[in-house]
């Protein structure tokens, strides 16, 4: 366990070095991509082209500048798309492998997890908005709970509690479910 808090530690303190240079590099990037902006490649519009054949005249000095800022703003362009492409994969790493799956010895609370698929042994998340958990099932369970409520309120007047196990079942196996699904377990129920 010490050497997984070592390794979690030095990557954090890498993450959190990345992103403040990631934050100072956004305070200044309208300004960076303002004056390459300004620094067109090229000779200055105002060259007759006639040199005075010394190499370091102002005009040369100029074209200099203006072409390097089109590589910088190349660069910029391309060390930006690969920071996003890096922070996705990073964020999909963690995704897979920070979430517990079903058999994992060392579970997290049962408040983190969807109520009712932990019955069927599955382990999804609990909704959430804006890191808010809202209620104890998860976006699929909440929202089939309440299609199958809707329907059953034409043979009983009182709600399901929970959806029956077969339904948290296959959601967990990802099978599909249809109306004729939901219509069956509202009815199920229903004649209990």
């Amino acid at each position: 366990m010490l050497t997984t808090d070592l390794a979690a530690g030095r990557l954090e303190q890498q993450l959190d070095r990345a992103l403040a240079d990631l934050n100072a590099a956004r305070r200044l990037l309208r300004a960076a991509v303002s004056r390459l902006d300004d620094a067109e490649p090229g000779y200055p519009g105002g060259a007759s082209g006639g040199g005075s054949g010394d190499d370091n005249g102002p005009i040369r000095q100029q074209v200099i500048l203006r072409d390097e800022a089109l590589r910088d703003r190349a660069r910029l362009e391309h060390l930006s798309a690969q920071a996003e492409q890096h922070a996705r994969g990073l964020l999909g790493l963690v995704q897979t492998w920070g979430i517990r799956r079903v058999g994992d010895t060392d579970r997290e609370p049962d408040e983190l997890w969807c109520r009712s698929c932990l019955r069927a042994g599955h382990m999804a998340p609990r909704r959430t908005s804006n890191g808010t958990t809202h209620g104890e099932r998860c976006r699929w369970c909440d929202d089939t709970l309440r299609a199958v409520n809707v329907v059953r309120r034409e043979w009983s007047k009182q709600p399901m509690a929970e959806l029956p196990i077969v339904a948290v079942r296959w959601h967990a196996e990802g099978r599909r479910t249809t109306a004729r699904d939901i219509e069956a377990w509202a009815r199920d129920r229903a004649r209990r």
